[in-house]
Order: C-alpha cells, then structure tokens, then sequence
C-alpha cells in the first residue's frame, strides 16, 4: 500500500481531510492519481455498485487545472432512497443526475450510437459529492481520492430506449426555492456520448462494468453547496426526490 493512500485512509478514520495528492507525489499524473484511487478504493474493502463521471463541463475542469472529465467508484453503502436525510461532514456539493444500470457485463469499448442497447433501465439520481480535500481542490486531488464520492440517491426508473435522454429537464429546490435547473442533454455532447466516455474510460484503466453497475454520466444543469434543510430533486413527468441534509 502506498504511503498516500495509507494517509487517506488515516484522514477517513480520524474524520480530517485527506491529503493532497499533488503535494505528496513526486511525479502527479493523471495516469497515477488513478493508480492511487484504484488502490484507495480496494483498501476501503467496501462493495461496488458503480460509477460515477465527475467534471464534465468545461468551467468545472478549468477551475480544477484538468482539462477533461474525471471518474471515480460509487460504493454500495453510499446508496440511499428518497426521503433520506444525509449528514454531510465538511460539508459538500449537490448535483441532480440520471444514473444507468448495465443489464450485461461489459469487457471493450462501447459507441454512443448503441450504448443505451445495454442498459437495463435508467433512473433519476441526486448526487451527495464530498471531495474532503484541503484548501482549494484540483482535478489530480479529486481523482486519487475518488472523485468526492460520497453518497448518492436513488429515484425512480425508465426505460431509456422508450424516453429521450436529451431532453429530460431537472431541478433542485431548497425550501421552496430554485437553486439551479438544466437539461440532461446538456451534459458533455449528450448523454449517449457521457455514457459512452465513462465506459470506455473506466475499461482503460481496468475497472471491472458487471450487469447490475450503475453509471452516473455528471451533473445536470449545475450545483450546489450542502446546507441543513429540506430538498426536492424534480425531474418532471420522471417525478421528483426529496431528501434533507443535517
């Protein structure tokens, strides 16, 4: 286990931030703040359920020093359902998301045109994303320890093959209140292609895509900063989340 990842997992147990990667590693890559992540997320001993694609819009990636979308693992106990009131040490961020379920495994590279040909069902999703990182985040940091993955909600399902993915409109209300609203097409050039870029992404550096995963393709429309109280995710004729934040 390397050094780094064993000062992530002290920073867990004793609650504190993690370190920062860039500063830790003598050589910080993309390519080995991966290797780090994937050996942080085995050392955890946690079940997978998934991932999830982080970073997607360009604004995002430019206040983090990357230039391109990022990725990490969601881990079965990061699941709630709606109604959940989440506790969010240190504080984290908000996202409204749509999340696909693989109905098969998945062993080479996959294309836009048929990606949604492989999925079992899609649901709406809202993220809970705590990056637990010192002083101001940057993309290296965030993807050695996993991408701010932290707890994510479940909402209801559809069929992806029978409603347009492109043209699903969300929302996120806090007491009655707007806080930011988009359209799921919007993120990266479509959701077939965000899909697509986190399958193939994942398969390059070795994650294991088994029927069943679930793929969160990135944030629609915006997001926004936890504070205690009480939450709607609306995603139209889709339905909604509430959820709170303590």
């Amino acid at each position: 286990m390397s050094k780094f990842v064993q000062a992530c997992l002290d920073a867990a147990q004793a609650q504190t931030p993690y370190p920062s990667f860039v500063e830790q590693i003598s050589d910080p890559t993309v390519d080995a703040a991966y290797t780090e992540q994937q050996e942080f997320v085995k050392a955890q001993n946690r079940d997978i359920t998934g991932y999830k694609a982080a970073l997607t819009a360009p604004p995002a990636q430019q206040a983090m020093g990357i230039d391109s979308p990022v990725f990490g693992v969601l881990f079965d106990d990061g699941r709630a359902s709606p109604g959940a009131q989440i506790a969010v040490p240190g504080g984290g961020v908000l996202e409204t998301e749509l999340g696909f379920t693989l109905a098969q495994d998945i062993t080479t590279p996959v294309s836009p045109d048929s990606v949604l040909e492989k999925m079992d069902n899609c649901k709406i999703m809202i993220e809970v994303a705590r990056p637990n990182l010192p002083g101001k985040p940057n993309g290296l940091d965030l993807i050695a320890t996993n991408s701010a993955s932290f707890r994510f909600i479940e909402g209801g399902s559809f069929n992806p093959l029978a409603t347009e993915v492109d043209e699903i409109e969300t929302s996120l209300e806090f007491s009655g209140e707007r806080v930011f609203n988009g359209r799921s097409g919007d993120v990266m050039s479509g959701q077939r292609a965000a899909l697509a870029w986190l399958i193939n992404s994942l398969l390059t550096v070795g994650y294991e895509l088994t029927a069943g995963n679930i793929l969160m393709t990135g944030s629609v429309g915006g997001i926004a900063p936890t504070k205690p109280g009480d939450y709607r995710g609306d995603f139209g004729s889709l339905g909604d989340i509430p959820f709170s934040i303590s």
